[in-house]
C-alpha cells in the first residue's frame, strides 16, 4: 500500500478501495443466481432479464371488499333474519352490497352472497307454504 493511501479519495482506476482495485468479477450470464451478501427481504421475486436479479415485494392481490361485504351480510341475515326489520335491513344491505360487488374482480364472494340473499325470500316463503299446509292438515287453518 502506498504511504498517502486515502479511502475516501479516489484511486487511479476511479475507485475508493484499493485493494479491491485488481479484483474482476464477470458479470453473471442471464438467468444466472449470484451470491449476496445482503438478504433478501420476503416476497420479492425475480426480475425477468434484468441485471439486477431481485425487485422489489409482490403487487397486491385484488380484493374484492364490497363483494365480502355483502356476503357476511348475507350470513348474517341467515341466522338473524327473523327479527323483524334489522334482519330485513342486514338482508336488504347483503344484497344490494353483492349486487354492485358483482361488477368488481373477484367475483367469488359477491356471487355467493347474491345467491344467498336471493334465496332466503324463497326459503321464508318455502317455511310459511309448509306451515300453512301442516295447520291446515291438522284443521287449525281459517
Amino acid at each position: 500500500m502506498a504511504d498517502n493511501y486515502n479511502p475516501y479519495r479516489p484511486d487511479s482506476n476511479g475507485g475508493y478501495n484499493e485493494p479491491m482495485r485488481n479484483r474482476q468479477t464477470p458479470p453473471p450470464t442471464p438467468g444466472e443466481r449470484t451470491q449476496r451478501s445482503y438478504p433478501i427481504s420476503e416476497g420479492c421475486t425475480p426480475a425477468p432479464n434484468s441485471q439486477h436479479p431481485w425487485y422489489g415485494p409482490e403487487p397486491r392481490r385484488e380484493s374484492n371488499g364490497i363483494g365480502t361485504a355483502g356476503f357476511v351480510m348475507a350470513l348474517i341475515s341467515l341466522v338473524i333474519g327473523f327479527i323483524p326489520y334489522i334482519g330485513w335491513l342486514i338482508w336488504l344491505l347483503g344484497l344490494i352490497f353483492s349486487a354492485v360487488g358483482l361488477g368488481r374482480r373477484p367475483r367469488g364472494l359477491a356471487v355467493a352472497g347474491f345467491i344467498i340473499s336471493l334465496a332466503i325470500p324463497l326459503l321464508v316463503a318455502l317455511l310459511v307454504v309448509a306451515f300453512g299446509l301442516s295447520l291446515a292438515a291438522v284443521g287449525l287453518a281459517m
